[in-house]
């Protein structure tokens, strides 16, 4: 499907159930008419730049990209369409180029056959769909700077470098503290929180610990482009 028809299908549907449903209700059907309206209006063509130039890449691959697909039995053709649209709906609805970057990634790791588990593609997607950008790039982050070292939940913004977080607030135009990112990520399965007793120059005490799992590595393999 191209791209300009992928927008028209997302701007009828929310149309469609605008006037269906919420045109009755004062002030907020008008207002929202103008506010998909303008939505509507805004050009896809830069949206989907940063994709065109990825599949660019691919342009001497594309043959054996084509042929790989025809070997797949319909079931799997049919998982793949679908896959395909989730992640292509949801790039066109993305307002930050970061996530844009990390779903162009994705369906170019699914088109390759690379992301090719569609329980787990579905799986991750609605993981993606369940948290705000700043997470997916906290976490990001977070397996960049600190790996596998277990924090202590009082110093997460120490740890991860309060002007580094303040640098994605701005980014995202959010004033969400770091303390709910963590939460987020904890109550998506990102990261893993545990209660431990620790040892500190002979004197025992509690300590709420978090830690990046496996789930985030899966899921940041999921969006990172993977080569041969």
């Amino acid at each position: 499907m191209q791209k300009e028809n992928i927008d028209k299908l997302g701007v009828n549907i929310v149309k469609n159930i605008t006037k269906s449903v919420l045109s009755d209700i004062p002030v907020l059907g008008s207002i929202l008419d103008i506010v998909f309206g303008v939505a509507s209006d805004i050009s896809v063509e830069n949206r989907f730049e940063l994709l065109e130039i990825k599949f660019g890449k691919l342009a001497d691959k594309q043959d054996e990209i084509i042929a790989s697909i025809k070997k797949l039995d319909s079931t799997d053709i049919i998982l793949l369409k679908n896959s395909l649209m989730d992640m292509l709906v949801s790039y066109n609805n993305s307002a930050f180029e970061k996530r844009r970057e990390y779903l162009a990634n994705a369906i170019i790791n699914t088109t390759t056959l690379k992301n090719n588990d569609y329980q787990k593609n579905t799986f991750y997607m609605s993981i993606l769909n369940n948290i705000p950008d700043i997470t997916i790039e906290f976490i990001d982050q977070w397996s960049k700077r600190l790996r596998n070292s277990s924090v202590q939940l009082n110093k997460v913004d120490i740890k991860f470098g309060k002007e580094n977080y303040q640098r994605l607030q701005k980014k995202y135009r959010t004033d969400i503290q770091i303390s709910s990112v963590v939460k987020n990520c904890i109550d998506n399965g990102l990261l893993d929180y545990k209660e431990i007793t620790q040892n500190e120059n002979n004197l025992y005490m509690n300590a709420n610990i978090i830690q990046i799992n496996n789930l985030s590595y899966d899921l940041l393999n999921f969006i990172k482009l993977r080569q041969e």
